[in-house]
């Protein structure tokens, strides 16, 4: 059987189970891929939908946008033995098959997520509201979650452009085939806007260089306009850290009223009036404590 997407795997399997074939006799495969032994079983036009549970269709559709050519037998697979006699297969956390399945839907899910975390829009040169982006996923994960940016950006016209599909918004959404990077501008008169908010919105103290590789791995950089600045960023980033450091010192030293007590602090003097009024006074340190959510963001998408 050969199918293009989830829905065509789905109508498909279908017809099968109706018509009783077991899983070693379906050979399945993709759009374009082709196979000596793949042969096409006649399919019944309007096969019964077969009761499975909710979670398998859930996890078939993020399966079905793994780059791995088995996906569709796997899937058949399950499909077959949840519907005879194996229906809390999904439950079987050490069976071969759940696992697989389970796996190849977590790497799907991670890669949807860099597509939202990493895309960098940029404007067609002539047009007022028209946005391309390049980017390279590591599965077929672009029909999965253009409605995403369908939803966020809704009032823009819009272009995601990847090697194997591309997804389209204006006012509709449209998908079309891969297109090489070259078609893809490279900057536009934003992309500066961008790269000073970035350094000003980077914070040293919440760095730690192996987790951002991790989340942010090094193949998505080249669309990444702020990832030009980050050797800069990075190299400055302990003495940064030690002017923070040393204001918030200056601060606990200093005098002034104990924001927790609402009274003089130890390390001075009280301002005038503001020990008797309760009143905060009105300075404001030179530069906020880092926050403890642990890492640095890119809050772009």
């Amino acid at each position: 059987m050969t199918v293009s997407d989830f829905a065509s795997w789905r109508e498909a399997a279908r017809g099968l189970l109706h018509a009783g074939v077991p899983p070693e006799q379906a050979l399945w495969t993709g759009a374009g891929e082709g196979s000596l032994f793949a042969a096409e079983v006649p399919t019944p036009a309007a096969a019964p939908a077969a009761a499975v549970p909710r979670a398998f269709l859930e996890l078939a559709e993020w399966v079905s946008c793994h780059r791995d050519a088995g996906r569709w037998n796997w899937l058949y697979a399950a499909l077959w033995r949840l519907t005879h006699g194996e229906p809390q297969l999904l439950d079987m956390t050490t069976d071969s098959l759940t696992r697989r399945l389970t796996h190849m839907a977590q790497a799907t899910r991670r890669d949807s997520h860099k597509l939202k975390a990493f895309v960098r829009f940029r404007r067609l040169p002539g047009e007022e509201e028209a946005f391309v982006a390049w980017h390279e996923p590591s599965h077929l994960i672009v029909k999965q979650t253009a409605p995403f940016f369908a939803r966020r950006f809704a009032a823009m016209n819009w272009a995601i452009l990847t090697p194997d599909d591309s997804a389209y918004w204006n006012g509709a959404l449209h998908f079309g085939p891969g297109v090489p990077r070259t078609q893809a501008p490279d900057v536009d008169g934003v992309e500066e806007l961008w790269k000073t908010y970035y350094s000003n919105i980077f914070n040293p103290a919440r760095v730690k260089i192996s987790a951002m590789v991790a989340e942010m791995p090094k193949k998505y950089w080249h669309t990444m306009p702020e990832t030009a600045l980050l050797s800069n960023l990075l190299r400055d980033a302990p003495a940064r850290v030690e002017q923070m450091v040393e204001a918030q010192r200056g601060l606990s030293t200093g005098g002034g009223v104990s924001l927790a007590r609402g009274r003089p602090s130890r390390g001075g003097p009280a301002a005038s009036g503001a020990a008797h009024s309760g009143d905060v006074p009105a300075a404001a340190p030179s530069g906020d404590p880092p926050d403890k959510s642990g890492e640095t963001r890119h809050p772009r998408s």
